[in-house]
């Protein structure tokens, strides 16, 4: 039996006539995007954690056998080393997938053209670089990436299982046939895929499958976002959530093992009255200084950007730039 798609899978005001959907396939990408999901986050986290482990652990080795300096020098490698792998994986491979992907992903799923952002090769691409990233000590997570990446599992799942529902054979002579392809149905089709993909995402990551609907709800347009798709939604977030903690919990993974201090303190935790002026001084500081960091970073990035048109004639100048500031946020670190 197959189903019309008249909210989910077809933009407002389509003719249901054509291109139907199976019912089967709606549920079968429903469920292999949270699984793949699923699995991609419990992978990060292992790999993040045994590099993660590894460098700490070759530090504490060093520090013992040869001393100061030579733990500092073999962590600062450390860091600079996968930095660079990060940094020149994106720009060999895809140069799109160099930051977040957030601003992007947010103009995709709301109806904007964005080419090659979903490609299949940038899951590979911002996976292993935000696992390196993680490795070489920036002060960077996988969660924000993990739109983008859920985003890019969902596009391609749909790409994949739904495509030739939106194709057409046509005669263009008596020997000569075409393929005709949708291209409206298709894109919008892919969109919601990349909705469900991006929810998913961050609900692995955070472990808050409501939240992450919330999100994605915020994020994307009422007009973009299909009557049905919030039901599929929490589906999808709620199947991916627990089918990452049950990966994490099967195979005895310990997600605190990337925390490096743990909060170890026994003592007194209620506030008293007394101590409300101190917490309204300790505000007004966060203000101020959170106001001369946004300052300070956007003269970086200004001076950044105006820097950009020399870099171009630099081979491998991001690249470069890239060791270079993992060299100085290790060494801050130690």
């Amino acid at each position: 039996r197959a189903e019309t798609i008249k909210s989910r899978f077809s933009p407002a005001g389509a003719n249901p006539d054509k291109h139907e959907i199976p019912r089967k396939i709606v549920w079968a990408i429903t469920i292999v995007v949270p699984f793949i999901v699923a699995v991609t986050n419990w992978l990060m986290v292992e790999l993040e954690s045994c590099l993660v482990s590894f460098k700490f652990g070759a530090l504490r080795s060093l520090l013992e056998s040869d001393g100061m300096a030579a733990g500092i020098f073999a962590f600062m490698g450390f860091c600079c080393l996968c930095a660079s792998a990060a940094a020149a994986f994106v720009f060999v491979v895809s140069p799109i997938c160099a930051g977040s992907g957030i601003p992007e992903a947010k103009g995709y799923l709301n109806g904007n053209r964005i080419p090659g952002m979903f490609m299949p090769k940038n899951f590979p691409v911002r996976t292993i670089g935000v696992v390196l990233a993680t490795a070489a000590s920036f002060p960077i997570g996988r969660e924000g990436p993990m739109v983008c990446i859920g985003g890019c599992v969902g596009v391609n799942v749909v790409d994949f299982m739904a495509r030739k529902f939106f194709e057409e054979r046509v005669k263009m002579s008596s020997k000569v046939s075409a393929v005709m392809v949708h291209e409206e149905r298709f894109q919008h089709a892919r969109r919601v895929g990349g909705i469900f993909g991006a929810a998913a995402g961050i609900a692995v990551a955070f472990n808050a499958p409501v939240g992450a609907i919330l999100y994605v709800f915020e994020e994307v347009t009422v007009v973009s976002w299909p009557a049905e798709a919030t039901f599929r939604a929490f589906f999808v977030t709620v199947c991916a959530s627990l089918g990452s903690n049950a990966l994490l919990t099967l195979m005895g993974s310990d997600v605190h093992r990337l925390l490096i201090y743990q909060d170890q303190y026994h003592g007194e935790r209620d506030w008293h009255w007394s101590d409300l002026p101190f917490l309204v001084a300790l505000a007004a500081a966060a203000g101020v200084l959170s106001a001369c960091f946004t300052k300070l970073a956007l003269g970086v990035w200004t001076r950044r950007r105006s820097l950009l048109p020399k870099m171009q004639f630099v081979p491998y100048a991001r690249v470069l730039e890239a060791g270079l500031y993992a060299l100085f946020v290790a060494a801050c670190l130690c």
